[in-house]
């Protein structure tokens, strides 16, 4: 919505196409590079064919770009030349992209991007200036500012009732709620201790929510919590808005699953954590100790 926002005052067309891991692979022989050559690329080229009396920007995002998987020559294990399909017929796409023109009218652009949190299973010619290296960014870890930002974008639309000062209010504005709804809730986990690990000279580090939880956690909170206001709603029990406490408790819920994933995966700690030392153990912190902590007992100021 925004990037539309954005072209009508710009003066340019923008067009998004947004690409789920894995959306370009199939079962079946040949399928990846059709996909990808016909229906991701068929549809860019068809859009930069048609009149325009404004430039166009189409964007297309990768998902988990990583997932597209490396050569057959890349020395990674790939034994068969059908799991790179889609990635050879995406290089095929990319190479020469440059601005197109419709006659005489207004230039087309298109732009690839990808997202992965697993950068070094990224096939190298994909890397390279004129593909996806002209612009690679370092994503920072989240800091309770950054959540706090995530959790807004996740709240907006659908006119979400807050429960605020023992009122429900449909008129709050987006700082009142990060104020006081997002701030303080966000305050209250981020720093709540939910996994500890052990390295192999016994070293015990502590592992907080702030550190485990990303983008996708938050939104997974935030549509938890709406779900729960929800529910409140349609059985006519509780109050059916969402407050301080939906969210805090979804935060810690969602940052306690994470959790358990790591424990029963120490492969995927070691990655998310970016651990340089040999773990020995995982455990995750018990739910009677979690229920000592403030946020369960206390509704902030």
């Amino acid at each position: 919505y925004w990037l539309h926002e954005l072209g009508l005052q710009r003066g340019f067309d923008v067009v998004l196409y947004f690409v789920p891991p894995n959306a370009l692979k199939n079962l079946f022989h040949g399928e990846d590079a059709r996909i990808v050559r016909e229906d991701l690329w068929g549809a860019i080229r068809a859009r930069q064919a048609q009149p325009r009396e404004r430039a166009l920007f189409q964007l297309v995002v990768l998902d988990e770009v990583d997932s597209l998987g490396k050569r057959t020559d890349a020395n990674d294990g790939i034994t068969s030349s059908a799991q790179s399909d889609a990635l050879e017929a995406m290089l095929s796409e990319m190479d020469g992209l440059i601005p197109t023109t419709a006659g005489e009218g207004p230039p087309a652009y298109t732009l690839v991007g990808g997202m992965t949190n697993l950068p070094e299973r990224v096939d190298e010619a994909l890397k390279r200036p004129g593909r996806l290296g002209d612009l690679v960014l370092e994503m920072p870890d989240i800091d309770v500012e950054g959540a706090e930002d995530i959790l807004a974008i996740y709240a907006r639309g659908g006119n979400v009732p807050w429960y605020l000062g023992d009122e429900t209010r449909s008129d709050l504005d987006e700082e009142e709620v990060r104020s006081y709804i997002f701030r303080p809730a966000v305050s209250s986990i981020f720093s709540t201790v939910v996994l500890r690990y052990s390295t192999d000279s016994q070293r015990r580090i502590d592992v907080t929510a702030g550190e485990i939880l990303a983008g996708v956690h938050y939104k997974e909170a935030m549509t938890r919590a709406k779900k729960q206001a929800a529910l409140r709603l349609v059985q006519g029990v509780g109050v059916p808005a969402i407050g301080f406490e939906d969210v805090v408790e979804n935060l810690a819920a969602v940052a306690q699953s994470t959790a358990r994933q790591m424990a029963a995966d120490k492969k995927m700690l070691i990655r998310q954590l970016s651990v340089k030392v040999p773990v020995a153990g995982v455990d995750v912190v018990p739910q009677e100790e979690l229920e000592d902590h403030r946020y369960l007992r206390a509704y902030p100021a």
